[in-house]
């Protein structure tokens, strides 16, 4: 069997049944699939690509990721990699995998390109298409032939090149055929019952083997569906649970603690769309963990163990009414398990030795690597490496680990990799990677290392070193300084037992009533900016200390690379933008940082603020108003965001209204991807808005409240104006804008006594090429008393349903300060609380 025939049978039997979903996406059916799939196997026929050839995969996680893993894996041999990855990183792989092609995102920033172009190998782009049909992209590149009838790959074909960390090596090549993967998904579809009524929640990456085979192509077997998010989001994740309605999620225990975190707050989510099971893999699961997920829940939570190089599952505890056995990974489920002695015999029952398997989903060997094959494989079982027992029942207890390998939440990173990056660094003489205990991750990276006589180097040197060369995930937490490195009476470094030899193995449990976070050893100064506080309040509840300073260090507030993601997760969704982790080594302090965000320009054209980013009601999104001083003013559980284009800048910025609001709406989406939606606009941003509203209704998202404050007059201001006055007015205005052009043309940024007025003028352009249609709702307008238009007979005429009208005192620019604002956010207040509450049976 191969993928082909898998997807195949599934048209046959339910061709419009939906396969995969995504936010921002329409529903993709199994018959489109293998449409995709089939034009994109064309088209890499057509470019040179053979079965056997083997094509790298680099691109952001989600529903194209999927797709392309399943079109190539059908046609060639698909290598997916993680695109958080260094060009060293990339120019590794790529001379281990040899590929000849490389899929990239097109316009996608990764190093991956530069590498691959480097190593003579083709580069193919993928086109993503953004809002349509989830998954489906097109290729671009250089094409030689016309292919009518492509040869698909066959069960013995490599469909699938993973590589995994060794012991103290470089990383080897997995290389698991078709074979073994429609064994292994057979295996995870019986063991969990998988049907086509289940949809599958995906959070897991899709250049891992938990997210390609534990979950997509588990369910594609069953002919079930899947959720392909773009990567964990703990505070989206009960959005996207509301939104889709999934029967199970799977994750490791760090992603698992995440959500658990925040279930509470949610419960009426987990009441309204019941999961059916929840599954954990990647690593161990706390028992604690697990009895708060199954009482949170009220489901069952499955472990499961698994490997890359057995196509993912080996083992997992049964489904109810089975039993499931606390401390247990279950009972074998696909490959024969058995324990093994350091003479390579195998054990009774309860006896503790190291796990072996063999099987139809066992790899047959590492790819070109006969010395680490006749090292994993004993009278045809392949050692795991993983300690533990079978008890008479035959369930799985494991009990560590014979590996030097350092399992960091389910990433496996090679201790030697880390080393070789280290002693790069002209101050270290000698260095050792090792694994440190952690209470959310299981381990964390931990190194020492002695340094030259005649050099010196910082832990947070060292860091940002290693930072540069690998990604984010392999940078040590803690760095010790040593004079000489402990050895073994042979003369090797000892990397197992290290962390406890050098006394950091006993750190404070979270669950630890005396457990304390670090002491700060500066005075505390309160952030300066409206940046610096956004950053603030990003890294209070991360890192759970408060409050947090301009110049506190993240590092010594205890922050380590899993936290930096979870950082930087938070600035992409807030700031609309994406940001190298390798900034927060760069500047570790929220001065330093807010500093280099500002002076590299990473801050995007346009910017979703959060000027409350808590509570349980549904988030406001104003246009062009709003700051945290006024979000406060309105409930503490009112989530608030600001929708802002900075000022003028040239051709960065969308200019047409049509094209801000879409630009706007990808923004919110990507923090709420489901109506209803609740938006305020002033002045110009209430065009905005408008236009938004419009973009959003045609894509079939309810829109709760339209709240336009003082906006700006779509027929033209200046009408019924003296001619002289309105062309003096045209003049200054005219003369506004040739000025900031020529600022600009001469790449220079326009003066702030200028800006203002030239932004203003450029919106005032902007609206005279936009002609407003008639809005198909409710419109909630706001005019200040001493405004001039009268938004009744401008704006009011648009609204099919009507409109209702709020005056507020003060002018166009007072209505937002004292004393006037306060009359302002109550009537707001007054709106969001009828738009919201639920509406009559």
């Amino acid at each position: 069997m191969n993928l082909y025939r898998v997807l195949t049978e599934q048209v046959q039997q339910h061709p419009e049944a939906v396969v995969l979903l995504a936010p921002g996406h329409q529903p993709l059916t199994y018959r489109r699939l293998l449409r995709q799939v089939e034009e994109t196997v064309s088209w890499l026929r057509a470019s040179g690509i053979e079965r056997s050839d083997r094509v790298a995969l680099v691109l952001p996680e989600g529903p194209e990721m999927a797709v392309a893993f399943l079109a190539v894996a059908t046609g060639a041999t698909c290598a997916p990699l993680n695109p958080a990855y260094r060009a060293s990183e990339y120019a590794a792989y790529f001379a281990a995998l040899r590929p000849k092609a490389l899929l990239v995102a097109s316009g996608m920033d990764t190093p991956a390109v530069a590498v691959a172009k480097a190593q003579g190998i083709m580069v193919l782009d993928v086109l993503l298409h953004h809002e349509a049909e989830a998954g489906t992209f097109t290729l671009q590149g250089p094409r030689a032939v016309c292919v009518c009838r492509p040869a698909y790959a066959q069960p013995d074909d490599v469909a699938l090149l993973l590589h995994t960390s060794g012991t103290t090596s470089r990383p080897k090549i997995v290389p698991l055929t078709h074979a073994n993967l429609y064994h292994s998904v057979g295996n995870i579809q019986a063991a969990l019952a998988l049907s086509p009524d289940d949809r599958c929640l995906n959070v897991m990456p899709l250049f891992h083997i938990h997210g390609l085979v534990g979950t997509l192509l588990a369910s594609i077997v069953a002919g079930a569906s899947v959720v392909c998010t773009p990567g964990f989001y703990a505070p989206q994740f009960f959005e996207w649970m509301a939104a889709f309605h999934p029967t199970w999620y799977t994750a490791g225990p760090t992603i698992h603690q995440a959500i658990l975190a925040r279930a509470t707050e949610h419960l009426e989510v987990i009441a309204r769309t019941p999961l059916r099971f929840i599954r954990s893999s990647s690593a161990a699961l706390p028992p604690q963990v697990l009895a708060a997920l199954e009482q949170v829940f009220g489901i069952p939570v499955i472990e499961a163990y698994g490997m890359t190089e057995a196509a993912y599952q080996i083992a997992i505890n049964p489904m109810p009414p089975g039993r499931r056995k606390p401390g247990s990974v279950g009972m074998a489920a696909g490959p024969q398990i058995g324990i093994m002695d350091a003479q390579g015999t195998l054990l009774a029952p309860g006896e503790t030795g190291e796990i072996v398997i063999r099987g139809a989903n066992v790899m047959q060997g590492y790819a070109d690597d006969p010395t680490a094959n006749a090292l994993a494989f004993t009278a045809g079982w392949l050692r795991t490496g993983d300690m533990g027992f079978l008890d008479a029942e035959g369930y799985l207890f494991l009990t560590g680990r014979i590996k030097e390998l350092i399992n960091r939440g389910g990433e496996k990173i090679a201790p030697r990799e880390v080393d070789d990056v280290l002693m790069d660094h002209p101050a270290v003489a000698q260095a050792v990677t090792f694994a440190l205990p952690d209470p959310r991750l299981g381990e964390d990276v931990a190194a020492a290392v002695v340094l030259r006589q005649s050099d010196a180097a910082t832990e947070l040197e060292l860091q940002k070193f290693v930072s540069q060369r690998l990604a984010a995930f392999k940078v040590p937490r803690c760095i010790v300084m040593l004079d000489a490195l402990p050895k073994g009476p042979t003369g090797k470094l000892q990397r197992l037992g290290l962390a406890t030899a050098l006394g950091l193995a006993d750190t404070p449990q979270e669950s630890d009533p005396e457990h304390t976070r670090p002491v700060r050893d500066k005075t505390y100064v309160a952030p300066r900016d409206e940046l610096e506080l956004q950053l603030v309040q990003i890294w209070e509840p991360l890192l759970g200390v408060q409050p947090i300073g301009a110049q506190d260090n993240f590092f010594e507030l205890g922050g380590h690379s899993l936290l930096a993601v979870h950082v930087f997760a938070q600035m992409e969704k807030i700031f609309g933008a994406s940001f190298p982790l390798a900034l927060l080594y760069q500047a570790p302090t929220i001065a330093q940082l807010a500093t280099l965000l500002r002076e590299q320009q990473h801050l995007p054209p346009s910017r979703l603020l959060a000027f409350r980013n808590g509570g349980a009601k549904p988030p406001f999104f104003s246009v062009h108003f709003g700051d945290r001083r006024l979000a406060h003013c309105v409930e503490d559980d009112q989530p608030w965001y600001g929708l802002h284009l900075p000022s003028w800048d040239g051709n960065r910025n969308p200019r047409t209204v049509e094209a801000i609001a879409a630009e706007y709406i990808h923004r919110i989406r990507a923090l709420q991807s489901q109506g209803p939606y609740f938006l305020g606009g002033y002045s110009f941003g209430g065009v905005v808005a408008f236009e938004m509203a419009h973009q959003l209704h045609r894509q079939e998202q309810a829109v709760a409240l339209l709240v336009l404050v003082n906006p700006t007059d779509w027929r033209r201001a200046t009408r019924g104006q003296p001619t002289v006055i309105r062309y003096l007015k045209g003049l200054g205005r005219k003369m506004v804008w040739m000025a900031g052009e020529l600022y600009l043309v001469r790449g220079r940024r326009i003066p702030a006594r200028l800006r203002q007025r030239y932004t203003t003028e450029m919106n005032l352009r902007t609206v005279r090429t936009y002609m407003p249609q008639t809005y198909p709702g409710r419109l909630v307008l706001f005019q200040s008393t001493q405004n001039g238009t009268d938004v009744r007979n401008t704006w009011g005429l648009l609204a099919a349903d009507g409109f209702e009208l709020h005056e507020v005192p003060g002018d166009h620019f007072t209505l937002f300060e004292e004393p006037y604002v306060h009359v302002f956010i109550a009537q707001l207040t007054a709106c969001l609380q009828q738009a919201q509450a639920p509406t009559p049976a």
